[in-house]
């Protein structure tokens, strides 16, 4: 546990001086990329990737395949591909901290590199380009369409599930009248109990020429499941989208607002057809820029009642899923120099 507590004090102190001067800002992602590029058996796709790298299988994404075959190449150990990785991830993590504005408030700068740290154990390859359409998403706001879209075929040289975020771009100022968000998230809430095969069915003949995703959902149990971790995560999206909504934040920020909501739909779907969470998380983060603007449109005694349980919520989902949760293999944290 120690190694976390560590992690957990060093990001805090790092954002707060970060909030002023850029070099803590970097220190803060230095600190991150070695943390997760250096452990050693931590997270579920640690063996997986080991064994890739260890037989140089290149059957996967141009770009990852290149990385992993130029280290093998050299002659260096897995723990350099992990770290290379790693580097990648919060390189373009921080480059989008750098560029977007509400990224840079002291709640983002502590829980972007936190909470997607798990995940970045967790699904390597995904991860890196997630992060890198996170430093993308200042073009669509900035209306560049050329460097975003160079910025997603680079992210898709890593997982091809970015190209979900090619219609994002058309987003930007658009936004739909209030009552039809509620309605929307509302009506989502069926998908609670809608599986895999019945959510996806109608479009297997699409992913079925990909060997490695259809296999991922014909191997899907279809069977979706409620916890304390799950129920926590519903109840974060219903409050910020009913008072995200309600204050109208998506007239002033709509491109955030309706990332969050495609996120809070799409959660609704998770809990039915658990693999829908590798989908999720490409607009999940969104979540951590939303809540500080959320806070500032409600009362001071509802502004710390909210604080308190966003809080609450993410350290307890965070604890459940690091320490209690053994599939996720989390801990405990070992890194490669044998300091912990």
């Amino acid at each position: 546990m120690f190694p976390y507590l560590l992690l957990f004090v060093l990001v805090l102190v790092l954002a707060k001086l970060g909030q002023r001067k850029r070099v803590f800002r970097i220190l803060l992602f230095v600190v991150m990329t070695l943390f997760v590029g250096l452990r050693k058996d931590v997270g579920t796709d640690y063996e997986s990737y080991s064994n890739l790298y260890a037989f140089q299988e290149d059957y996967l994404e141009a770009g990852f395949s290149y990385i992993l075959l130029l280290l093998n190449k050299y002659g260096y150990s897995e723990t350099y591909f992990f770290l290379v990785m790693a580097a990648i991830s919060y390189f373009f993590m921080y480059l989008a901290v750098e560029k977007t504005e509400i990224f840079r408030k002291y709640s983002v700068l502590v829980m972007l590199p936190l909470l997607s740290m798990s995940f970045l154990c967790n699904g390597i390859r995904q991860g890196v380009s997630i992060c890198i359409f996170l430093y993308a998403f200042h073009f669509i706001q900035e209306r560049k369409p050329i460097p975003y879209f160079a910025l997603i075929l680079f992210a898709f040289l890593f997982h091809k599930s970015i190209l979900l975020a090619i219609p994002i771009y058309f987003l930007s100022n658009k936004y739909l009248p209030q009552k039809i968000y509620y309605l929307i998230y509302l009506a989502s809430f069926i998908f609670t109990s809608v599986d895999l095969q019945t959510l996806i069915g109608p479009f297997f003949s699409l992913i079925e020429s990909n060997k490695r995703y259809s296999t991922l959902f014909l191997n899907d149990s279809g069977a979706g499941y409620m916890s304390l971790g799950i129920l926590l995560e519903i109840s974060i999206y219903v409050i910020l989208i009913m008072v995200a909504t309600k204050k109208e934040i998506f007239k002033k920020q709509p491109l955030l607002y309706n990332m969050v909501f495609i996120a809070a739909v799409l959660m609704n779907m998770r809990v039915g057809a658990p693999l829908m969470n590798r989908v999720l998380t490409m607009f999940a983060w969104f979540c951590y820029p939303l809540i500080p603007l959320v806070l500032n449109t409600v009362s001071y005694k509802n502004k710390q009642i909210f604080k308190c349980f966003f809080i609450l919520a993410y350290f307890l989902a965070t604890v459940k899923y690091i320490f209690f949760d053994e599939k996720s293999m989390m801990y405990p944290y070992h890194d490669a120099l044998g300091i912990f």
